[in-house]
């Protein structure tokens, strides 16, 4: 990668996070004489400015180094939008069935996705098909959920 791309990329990432023009630290990565040891170099920033950081190593790759407490921070941020983002497909499944208490509902989907993860304790991620759990709730329990074709049925009788 020529210096430029190096330039030009560490910018765009700079600018996706909102770093300012003078506050991103960028180090170069240089070999020494112990195969077991690298030297970092400042060459723009300052070693207390925020994270990440860029590096740059001898074959013009890339890095970014980051503090824990800020990679915890990143994966606190990613479970909490993962959580909001499964709510709100749960959300959505159920609204589609057009249940008759909303929380209700929920609360027995959210208890069979336990029940799943407790019958697959090896998998750390589960992938569940929500529209499929919502409909298994809706048959195994109809008086949580609008029964529609009794209702149009009833209004076409007394028409």
């Amino acid at each position: 990668m020529a210096k430029q791309d190096e330039c030009e990329k560490i910018e765009q990432i700079s600018k996706a996070l909102g770093f300012n023009d003078g506050e991103k630290t960028i180090f170069e990565i240089v070999e020494s004489e112990n195969k077991n040891q690298k030297m970092l170099t400042l060459k723009s920033g300052s070693w207390s400015s925020k994270e990440p950081w860029f590096g740059v190593d001898e074959n013009k790759d890339l890095h970014t180094m980051v503090s824990i407490k800020s990679l915890n921070g990143l994966i606190d941020a990613y479970r909490k939008l993962a959580r909001e983002n499964f709510d709100l497909r749960l959300e959505k499944s159920i609204l589609q069935h057009v249940p008759i208490d909303f929380g209700d509902v929920w609360t027995v989907c959210m208890d069979e996705i336990r029940n799943i993860a407790i019958k697959n304790p090896e998998n750390q991620v589960l992938s569940v098909n929500l529209n499929e759990i919502v409909e298994k709730v809706r048959q195994e329990h109809p008086n949580l959920f609008v029964n529609l074709d009794s209702i149009i049925n009833r209004t076409q009788e007394s028409l």
